[in-house]
């Protein structure tokens, strides 16, 4: 097999020569080499040799639609000696965007007017834990003075166990709020007698009537229900004292701790003023029970519809939950709508209570002390806790920024990549957060970052996907001595040496910088050289030492050479005279390259079982006289690639006893040959003709394809040879 080219080469070049070997040297001039190849997934890949370390900004173009992305793996050529090596992905870039705003793009403050005491406080947490699973809220603004902390680290010992505080929190809500359900009994049969009692007489004179009329046990049963009465009246009044004194846990309470526990960290803001709710106490206090009209409010509404102004252009908010007393409602509505946002009341009650200071800013040993008095039996309303996950909302938006990216993503990775985005949203705690990026790489080596920003009012999709087939030349620096080096080359000229032990094959690419003329060459065993002409290619190649012992021919493999450019560097090989070298060259095409392969590839070889020899011919000739030819067709190559002949051509009959023995023995045996390429099978051939004491020059291999036959030697269905004279 490693022989098999040293047959091609010495049937068609003449020469000979030695080459003198010494170090790779790189012009003083070039400081930079971009070498172009695919890696094992088909990926473009670009490699950058430097005498010295410089920023990528000056190796890529500003303008450039791909992105080059640093990787680990290592160029298909090292660098020489000195030089540093940097690797990159070729990637393209795709951005799908879609507005986080549907209808108005303006910031939308959804209202709760609440209740703040009493049975609404369960459907208010209800109406909240809804909003947030559905859209995507930004942050919740209460109206508590804010000059309270928000700070959560009072409630660290929380996090020992989430659950059970959420479960309290939950139980305490639920109870309080359904206190308000009770009723003091009425006294029936009994309450005419108590109609005007005003004092300790007063009742007196009405037990000696009941006593008169019903006898003792009516005097127990009114008794009774006078005591049930008075203490569902002290359960009202103690509500409402603790209600007074922030030991009270209302929907905000609830929904403020448990957005916190379940990783929402959601922001919650205090926008009332403390002046003004001082001076709205004393208000009240002066005017003794009397109803407060809904202009009284508005010093207070005006500061909370600055501050929900303020908070929302602060943060980028672009949808905020806003929870008020039902009274301030409509003032409030009015007031942030001239401001020019969208406002949506998401809940509306009538009620004209005042809201104290919210137990958990207020009354932390309270809130705290609480996960201690929750019974065992008590089962959370799973309707009443939020879920970990993206509003309803978002995830919409991104399945369908996610559906539009195809065919860019392929389509059954989509469920994945949304799984993976969800789960880094949900472990990264983005609720708080206007502005993110979630990168997810899949299994095809693409990039999907998702992206939120809220001052664009933009979610975006950014695809930066694997690139199979791409020209670099005008992404790269103008001043960067480049071309094109697919791996595939690469593997194929380490194919090649091995069939030619005294040959050096050295591949030859032309830069693609339109300002340079420039010949590029790399062999084998990754050395690299680089000159302005053929001849000074040549001198360095031949005065380079070889990993592979001394060689004399180089053959030269051009690639991407037109014809024109082919047919010059030929002249200029004819002129390199040498005593000891003999200098070829070999254009090539795809096919070219499929059949240069497929011979030393066993699976693209069908051989005969057995041989076809054809008759024996004789040909004259000036100086040998009479030669006896015969051919066998010995295989085909897969994929039309052709038929594989060997001739033998001989002065006298030993050649044909040879032959006729060796046919019998060795390519009619279906053993022999299994599992063999054809460059191993020539291989053998030429060992046993060398002992029968024949020279190889009496063998030749020929392809015929569709019923031409071409000299594999002189002309391989297109790989030219030129030699030097």
């Amino acid at each position: 097999m490693k022989n098999f080219l040293v047959l091609i080469v010495l049937c068609l070049i003449i020469g000979s020569g030695f080459a003198h070997s010494e170090n790779v040297t790189v012009p003083e001039s070039e400081k930079v080499r971009a070498f172009q190849w695919k890696n094992s997934f088909g990926n473009e890949m670009l490699t950058i040799h430097t005498k010295e370390k410089i920023h990528h900004n000056e190796l890529f173009s500003n303008k450039s639609e791909y992105k080059f992305k640093p990787t680990t793996e290592k160029g298909p050529l090292p660098p020489p000696s000195g030089w540093m090596e940097e690797t990159f992905q070729v990637l393209r870039t795709e951005v799908k965007t879609k507005q986080l705003l549907n209808q108005s793009n303006r910031p939308v403050v959804y209202i709760v007017g609440e209740s703040h005491l009493g049975p609404v406080q369960k459907t208010v947490t209800q109406v909240l834990v809804t909003l947030i699973n559905e859209k995507e809220i930004d942050a919740v603004l209460l109206e508590q003075p804010d000059n309270l902390n928000f700070g959560l680290d009072r409630y660290a010992e929380f996090n020992n166990n989430p659950d059970k505080a959420i479960a309290s929190m939950q139980f305490q809500l639920i109870n309080q709020a359904d206190a308000f359900n009770i009723k003091p009994k009425s006294l029936g049969k009994y309450s005419e007698y108590f109609t005007n009692v005003k004092s300790e007489e007063d009742v007196m004179m009405a037990l000696t009537q009941i006593n008169s009329k019903f006898g003792e046990k009516g005097i127990k049963e009114a008794m009774s229900l006078i005591q049930s009465r008075l203490d569902s009246i002290e359960k009202l009044e103690k509500l409402e004292t603790d209600y007074n004194s922030s030991r009270y846990i209302s929907a905000s309470d609830y929904l403020y701790i448990m957005t916190q526990l379940k990783g929402l960290r959601l922001p919650f803001h205090a926008i009332e003023s403390v002046e003004e709710r001082d001076k709205f106490q004393k208000i009240i206090d002066s005017n003794k029970g009397k109803e407060i009209s809904k202009r009284e409010l508005l010093p207070r509404d005006r500061y909370m519809a600055k501050q929900t102004d303020s908070l929302i252009r602060k943060n980028g908010y672009l949808q905020v939950i806003l929870i008020c007393g039902a009274y301030h409602t409509e003032n409030l509505q009015n007031l942030i709508q001239e401001m020019g946002y969208e406002v949506k009341v998401a809940y509306q009650v009538e009620d004209k209570k005042f809201k104290p200071r919210m137990a958990v800013l207020d009354n932390p040993n309270y809130v705290l002390g609480l996960i201690n008095n929750t019974p065992k039996s008590f089962v959370p309303d799973a309707a009443l806790i939020l879920n970990n996950k993206p509003s309803m909302e978002l995830e919409k938006q991104v399945r369908d920024l996610v559906n539009s990216a195809s065919p860019a993503l392929d389509s059954g990775q989509n469920p994945k990549l949304m799984n993976e985005f969800f789960n880094q949203y949900s472990s990264q705690s983005l609720r708080n957060k206007p502005t993110w990026d979630l990168p997810v790489t899949l299994e095809n080596g693409s990039v999907a970052i998702l992206r939120k920003d809220n001052n664009k009012n933009q979610l975006s999709l950014q695809i930066e996907a694997p690139v199979n087939e791409v020209n670099l030349s005008k992404s790269i620096q103008p001043n960067i001595s480049q071309f094109n080096l697919a791996k595939e080359d690469y593997e194929h000229l380490k194919d090649l040496q091995k069939l030619c032990d005294s040959c050096k094959i050295v591949t030859v690419l032309r830069s693609k910088n339109i300002e340079m003329d420039r010949l590029f060459a790399f062999d084998s065993f990754g050395k690299g050289f680089s000159a302005n002409s053929t001849h000074e290619l040549i001198q360095k190649i031949a005065n380079a030492t070889n990993s592979n012992g001394p060689f004399n021919k180089l053959i030269f493999d051009l690639k991407d050479f037109t014809d024109l450019k082919a047919a010059a560097f030929k002249t200029a090989i004819r002129k390199e005279k040498s005593d000891k070298l003999i200098i070829g060259a070999m254009p090539r095409s795809e096919k070219q390259i499929a059949q240069l392969r497929a011979i030393t590839d066993h699976n693209s070889i069908a051989w005969n079982h057995p041989p076809t020899l054809s008759p024996i011919t004789t040909i004259k000739t000036g100086n040998q006289g009479v030669l006896h030819k015969f051919t066998v067709l010995v295989a085909t190559l897969t994929e039309g690639l052709g038929k594989i002949l060997i001739t033998y051509t001989s002065p006298n009959n030993k050649v044909m006893n040879f032959v006729h023995s060796y046919v019998t023995s060795r390519l009619s045996s279906p053993n022999s040959l299994q599992g063999k390429s054809l460059a191993e099978v020539i291989h053998d051939s030429k060992m046993a003709l060398k002992k029968a004491g024949l020279a190889e020059d009496n063998l030749r291999i020929t392809i015929e394809t569709e019923g031409v036959s071409s000299d594999f030697v002189n002309n391989l269905n297109g790989w030219k040879y030129y030699a030097s004279k």
